[in-house]
């Protein structure tokens, strides 16, 4: 509760201020705030919710002398933009609606994103996750998923200040894996940094390599995509688990330091993991 005077021309202007706000379930919010003066007498009730941690909203509504007020905006925080609106109504007095979209463009040698922007020229990090889109990455705020070429900017990071950008293991989509899911670093003032999470996409499976005299592979060969990325070991007898897989790809199974021969996987790849489904895979040189 605030209390004023206001004094101009040997003329006093008096008034009292009152607020109140209460919590409303866990995202939410109630409040109730009130104003007389000489001129004018107003009273608000304000609703404000958090969606989730990207939108949240509030919605108002009051009495002034001039007749009733309604208002309210919306907040939505995206991978590539901040977008605000807002509307507001004053009965006999005026109307307003506005729109805005905030968000800032990177390009780099690596590529180039749309992402949001908390201040203008501020240090940021491009992010490149392998060419896979929907990758959940996280610097000091919300998370930011990869785009559909597999590139993101996170804006939200501190300069001269370590920073971590990684990857939320909860979010990740359910066939990509990734085996280091943190990167730090730390950025001058306008820099921008770069960063690249080497993640696999695919199905999982059990299969067999067999060579072409029908002997396995040796014990702690590795299995490696186009992109030599490792997807497996083998084990006994050329048994090996796989993951990131896709139809038709081809993997190169290398020991001694040398790709020795190839296999091709077949036209569909079952996700279910069971001795029923487990692969024979012949590896060709």
């Amino acid at each position: 509760m605030t209390a004023f005077r206001t004094s101009y021309q040997n003329t006093n202007d008096d008034g009292v201020y009152i607020a109140l706000s209460v919590p409303w379930g866990e995202t939410s919010t109630v409040s109730f705030n009130s104003s007389w003066d000489k001129s004018n007498t107003t009273q608000n009730i304000n609703y404000y919710d958090r969606i989730n941690e990207r939108s949240n909203y509030q919605i108002n509504t009051g009495v002034a002398r001039s007749g009733a007020i309604i208002g309210g905006y919306y907040t939505y925080q995206g991978d590539m933009a901040q977008v605000n609106a807002n509307a507001t109504y004053q009965q006999n007095r005026y109307r307003s609606a506005g729109l805005s979209i905030q968000g800032g463009l990177t390009a780099t040698q690596h590529g180039v994103a749309l992402h949001r922007s908390n201040q203008l020229g501020a240090s940021r990090v491009f992010v490149d996750t392998s060419g896979v889109p929907n990758i959940p990455l996280r610097g000091n705020g919300i998370v930011t998923r990869s785009n559909y070429f597999g590139k993101a900017v996170i804006a939200d990071v501190n300069s001269y200040y370590r920073s971590n950008i990684n990857v939320d293991l909860n979010l990740l989509p359910n066939k990509a894996e990734i085996t280091h899911s943190v990167k730090q670093g730390t950025l001058t003032e306008g820099a921008i940094g770069y960063r690249q999470f080497d993640v696999i996409t695919g199905n999982s499976a059990m299969a067999t390599i067999r060579l072409s005299d029908n002997s396995a592979p040796p014990f702690g060969a590795i299995v490696l995509n186009a992109r030599k990325q490792q997807v497996g070991i083998i084990s006994d007898e050329g048994s090996v688990y796989l993951s990131g897989l896709n139809p038709k790809e081809k993997l190169n199974i290398s020991w001694d330091n040398e790709i020795q021969c190839n296999i091709t996987l077949p036209d569909s790849v079952s996700s279910e993991i069971n001795l029923a489904n487990t692969l024979l895979l012949p590896c060709i040189k």
